[in-house]
Order: structure tokens, then sequence, then C-alpha cells
């Protein structure tokens, strides 16, 4: 395969590197405001108080949380935001740590209310 041109490195660099940091600073943005704005959530979501959503535009998955929900999507959330400022800090404290956003993937997959795409 030959190495790409000038031309083929600026278009790859103007269409996918850029727009793709763009949207990615905005996602870590997003996290630090979502992390700054949970308290009274997760407040409620670790307190014996279920909530249950209540979408009725038939989502693949109805969000709960409080009362031992399972899973509890807002403490999944929370856990979801945490591990993405670590990501974006260098902070992870060990790697198990690092690890475990896999797991915490779902709750995002879970609020999407379109069917997945994989």
């Amino acid at each position: 395969m030959p190495a790409a041109t000038d031309a083929q490195m600026q278009q790859f660099a103007n269409e996918r590197l850029r727009p793709f940091a763009e949207r990615l600073r905005g996602v870590f943005a997003a996290a630090a405001d979502h992390k700054a704005a949970i308290d009274d959530v997760y407040a409620r979501a670790v307190s014996n108080s279920r909530w249950t959503d209540s979408r009725t535009d038939g989502p693949p998955h109805l969000l709960m949380s409080g009362n031992s929900a399972n899973p509890d999507d807002m403490l999944q959330f929370n856990d979801l935001l945490t591990h993405l400022l670590h990501l974006r800090d260098g902070t992870f404290p060990d790697l198990a740590t690092a690890n475990a956003f896999a797991a915490r993937w779902a709750v995002i997959q879970d609020a999407c209310v379109r069917p997945l795409i994989d």
C-alpha cells in the first residue's frame, strides 16, 4: 500500500481528525458540566426513593434509579462521567478502575432512544 499524498493527509486532517477532536472536546466539556450538576440527582440515587423513567415514546430501556435499582442508571452515569474525567486528566487510580469504564458504557447504550448502531 502506498503512503498517502500531502493532499490525502490534509483531507484526512480536515475531514476526520479536526472534526473528531472538536466533538471529543465537546464530550469532555459536557461530562464536566454534567458531573458538576448531578449532586441532587446523585443524592436521590443513593437514597431509598426509587425513580422510574416515564418516557412514553418507546425507548428500548426505561431508566431507573434509587432504592437498589438494578441497573441504577443514574449511579452508572455518574460513574461513567467520573471515568471520562479521569481519562481526560490522566488520573485513574489503578488499571482495574480504568478497565471498569467498559462496563459503564452500557448506561449510554441503554439511554439511547433510537435502536443501537454497532
